[in-house]
């Protein structure tokens, strides 16, 4: 994992698939105390960010689909989805630094 931390942004699924089975091994051996509970939650944490980052992605994707496919560029409503697409990638943007601040760290735990 730490490999595709270095490529956060272009990774960031991999590093979600990653978490997922070391959150639901973890979960499936509790008992055996293989992460804190606060680890876990910082796992639990980064997942929601990962999968709204996902969200994100293929909701620009469709927004820009909408947009390019069916508006044409005088209409009032094209410039008004482009700048929802902007809206989204910021906040996407937002939820990646969350997201790799949070996993470095518990890397590094």
């Amino acid at each position: 994992m730490k490999h595709d931390l270095k490529h956060f942004n272009e990774r960031s699924h991999l590093v979600r698939k990653e978490l997922k089975n070391i959150f639901y091994w973890a979960k499936i051996f509790e008992d055996d105390g293989l992460l804190t509970k606060a680890q876990m939650r910082s796992i639990d944490k980064i997942l929601e960010h990962l999968g709204n980052i996902q969200d994100h992605e293929v909701m620009i994707a469709n927004l820009k689909n909408f947009r390019k496919t069916i508006l044409s560029k005088g209409v009032e409503e094209y410039e008004f989805i482009k700048k929802i697409e902007l809206r989204a990638q910021r906040k996407k943007n937002v939820l990646l630094e969350k997201a790799q601040h949070a996993t470095e760290q518990l890397v590094d735990s």
